[in-house]
């Protein structure tokens, strides 16, 4: 009986191997007979070469889409050759070609490379290292300029290497929270340090970004006949592109902001949140002094200490990693929170004492400001920011409530993480529980809960801040901060009744429209807003006896969607004027201005036709020349 068809089929399977097989034979005699004056003079010199496929990282994206941080392929133009392999050189020496043959070629190699004719041929001609880079970092419109050259002219061992590097196209905007894949040289660890890992998001999404790297092996004939078809291809896998929650046009419009305010007022450094008050999405976390991603090494710049007179790098840290006190923006969230105890009503008056108030049994005495000598409510002490109500406020929440209250506002009391984001914040910091219930006056009232009242004696980070102000605006739901749009929006409960946290709004939105505000809150009449500002001495530290300066503001007030939270740490008192540390008169026009961009963007704010370069289009090139010629500039 006759084999079936079957039974032949393994055979049938080998015939596309057969074939690769006797076209490589036919290749290699047609080297050797066809092109016997550059053929190879070793036959064994047909070898297998494995290379390795490099893996793009992911590129980081802002809630629009436009890049935030992205690999664009580089290329290095290389001779990987010493003088005895390379075409050029041998044929000279073997007068295949002449020295007229050779310098023309050579000319024509430098003008594709844009190198002087001299440096050309000494790479290529004398020098006899097989490892020169003579061009890095090429662009893709110089790649194909260099490679069509180089197949152009056999033999003169210049190769271009390609390779993928980390660009920033939009610069300082959120370098903080950008990050770095691995810190600059100025702030790597010192020897017998641990590694230090990167930065913000770089270091925080480091999983979904890298890619897989690949491989080719492929079939090399010696010198001048290129590389056979593959025969083997593991294609690199490109790290996952991330879309987070920032808004780059608003962030660079805010980091502007904050730069023309340090150049006004005299600071440490400053920051502005902004939030999306609805869902807990940041739309910019931005602080100065910072740096540029694309240039670490010459913007960080060493500073002193003047505490431990140690060197440090300024710029590094994102100032709003370090907790600050929140003075007087906290008299919102204390009268909320009062409300909800039933510790007051809305039209309970409280007197404001000519201005002194002498805590019972106490020495302390906590005064005004330039705040109306009359019996007022909460909402009257919001607008004129009066502490002495505000202390009588804590009073009458009473030592246990007080004592509870930043747990029950859950601010954190750990050090705590945005998810993607391994910047580690600073939890809250507050006397021990201990202290609240120490019996320090006739009543056992001990100073601090009355100070608490308007935001002195405890710190919180800014984000959690932002965070509990954006509850205030939202009808009292505390949003988790989010950073990545594939995250799902988390609730933390409610914190505040939508009662309470309504009566508070109305009070903050008549702060922002009360007389003279105007001149700090530009857009008042274009947007309907709330707003509150804070000051508080700062006790401790390289800034002790200055001030933190904060402001915030959020909109639309019948519906807010939009909370801005500026703060500036290290302002200083001008003697004389009553200037200089106020928290509207340092950090009111960024935080209104800031606000204003946002909600005109949302179609939310009465619009106006701004002034020339006020508005910043980060998806707009930053220079002329063509987008695969830009290395590290604009956006694709």
């Amino acid at each position: 009986m006759s084999p079936s068809p079957q039974a032949f089929r393994p055979y049938w399977a080998l015939l596309p191997l057969m074939g690769l097989y006797l076209a490589t034979l036919v290749q290699l005699f047609a080297i050797q007979g066809l092109n016997r004056e550059k053929a190879p003079e070793d036959p064994t010199s047909v070898i297998a070469r494995s290379v390795e496929l490099n893996a793009p990282r992911g590129s980081i994206l802002d809630r629009n889409g436009h890049v935030l941080a992205e690999d664009r392929a580089v290329y290095d133009l290389t001779i990987a050759y010493t003088l005895k392999n390379r075409g050029l050189y041998t044929n000279l020496q073997k007068e295949k070609l002449t020295l007229e043959e050779v310098e023309e070629a050579i000319a024509f190699l430098a003008e594709a490379a844009r190198m002087p004719f001299e440096e050309m041929y000494e790479a290529l001609m004398v020098n006899n290292s097989a490892v020169q880079v003579l061009r890095k970092n090429l662009g893709p419109a110089d790649e194909r300029r260099i490679r069509a050259a180089i197949s152009r002219v056999s033999g003169s061992g210049l190769v271009l290497r390609p390779r993928y590097e980390r660009v920033y196209p939009n610069g300082t905007a959120l370098a903080h929270v950008i990050g770095l894949p691995k810190p600059p040289a100025e702030i790597q660890p010192k020897d017998g340090e641990e590694p230090s890992l990167g930065s913000g998001m770089e270091r925080g999404l480091q999983s979904r970004l890298l890619g897989t790297e690949g491989q080719r092996k492929t079939m090399g004939v010696s010198r001048d006949f290129g590389v056979n078809p593959a025969l083997d291809m593991q294609a690199a896998v490109p790290g996952e592109n991330v879309l987070t929650t920032f808004d780059v046009g608003l962030s660079a419009f805010a980091r502007k902001e904050l730069a023309a305010m340090m150049e006004r007022k005299p600071m440490t450094n400053c920051m502005a949140i902004v939030v999306d008050v609805k869902t807990g999405d940041l739309l910019t976390a931005i602080g100065l002094p910072d740096y540029n991603p694309n240039d670490p090494t010459s913007t960080l710049t060493e500073t002193v200490n003047p505490v431990s007179g140690d060197a440090e790098t300024s710029g590094w840290v994102f100032p709003a990693k370090w907790y600050v006190e929140p003075g007087s923006t906290f008299k919102p969230i204390m009268a909320a929170y009062a409300l909800d105890q039933g510790a007051i009503g809305a039209s309970l008056e409280f007197s404001n004492f000519n201005g002194r108030y002498k805590v019972p049994g106490r020495k302390e005495i906590i005064h005004n400001e330039k705040v109306p000598n009359v019996p007022m409510t909460f909402r009257e002490a919001i607008i004129h920011s009066s502490n002495i109500v505000f202390a009588q406020i804590a009073r009458a929440v009473g030592r246990e409530a007080m004592a509870d209250m930043l747990d029950a506002l859950q601010y954190h009391e750990d050090p705590f993480y945005v998810e993607g984001l391994s910047i580690q914040f600073s939890p809250r910091h507050q006397q021990k529980r201990e202290k609240f219930f120490k019996k320090r006056s006739p009543d056992g009232m001990a100073y601090t809960i009355p100070t608490m009242g308007y935001g002195h004696g405890f710190q919180v980070n800014p984000i959690d801040h932002a965070m509990v102000m954006a509850a205030l605006a939202n009808g009292g739901e505390l949003m988790k901060p989010r950073l990545l749009l594939d995250q799902p929006e988390i609730s933390q409960g409610q914190i505040f009744s939508a009662a309470s946290a309504a009566l508070v709004r109305e009070a903050m939105n008549a702060q922002a429209n009360y007389r003279g505000r105007d001149k700090y809150l530009k857009h008042r009449d274009l947007m309907d807003i709330c707003s509150k500002s804070g000051t508080a001495q700062i006790d401790y530290g390289p800034d002790k006896g200055k001030y933190y300066s904060l402001f915030t503001a959020f909109g639309p007030y019948e519906d807010p969607e939009v909370l801005v939270l500026v703060i500036a740490t290290g302002t200083e008192a001008i003697p004389g004027t009553g200037d200089g540390h106020f928290g509207i008169r340092v950090c009111g026009e960024p935080a209104d201005a800031i606000l204003y961009r946002a909600l005109v963007e949302r179609g939310l704010a009465q619009d106006e036709e701004p002034p020339e370069g006020a508005w910043i289009d980060a998806s707009a090139p930053l220079d002329s020349r063509p987008v695969e010629d830009r290395l590290g500039v604009g956006n694709r």
